[in-house]
Formats: structure tokens, sequence, C-alpha cells
């Protein structure tokens, strides 16, 4: 449901969807396949812009740890 809804709004803002990073593991860590291949993708500036359906969908380590990846790709 969230993914066809996240694909909606893509379609919607005329954006092309680059990649789908989809983990079936606990948001509680970091160490997710998909999410550290999201990570590889945007060090490589594969894509701009990252889309979550809620920001505890992105990491459940907390507010601080959230900010962190954030920060981590605008540099």
């Amino acid at each position: 449901n969230q993914v066809s809804q996240l694909r909606q709004f893509a379609a919607a803002q005329s954006w092309e969807v680059m990649a789908e990073y989809v983990d079936h593991e606990s948001g509680g860590k970091a160490d997710r396949s998909e999410f550290r291949r999201m990570f590889t993708d945007a060090a490589q500036r594969k894509f701009d812009v990252v889309v979550v359906w809620a920001l505890d969908r992105f990491t459940r380590e907390g507010v601080a740890e959230t900010f962190e990846y954030i920060k981590r790709q605008t540099r």
C-alpha cells in the first residue's frame, strides 16, 4: 500500500523513479541491505530526492540518528 501511494505521488510530480529501496527488516538498525544500497547510490548521485511514507519508515533509530543520515548526504 505504501509503495503504490509513493509511486502515485512521484507520478503526480512528474518525477522519474530511479530506484525503490524496500527493506523487510526492522528499521531499528542501519545494517539493512536496501538502506545501505540507498546510501551507496546517494553517494554516486544517482538521485536527487528520497521520498518516504513516514519518517519512521526511513529509520526507527531516533531523531538524532535520522538527522545524522540526512547531514551525511548533504555535505
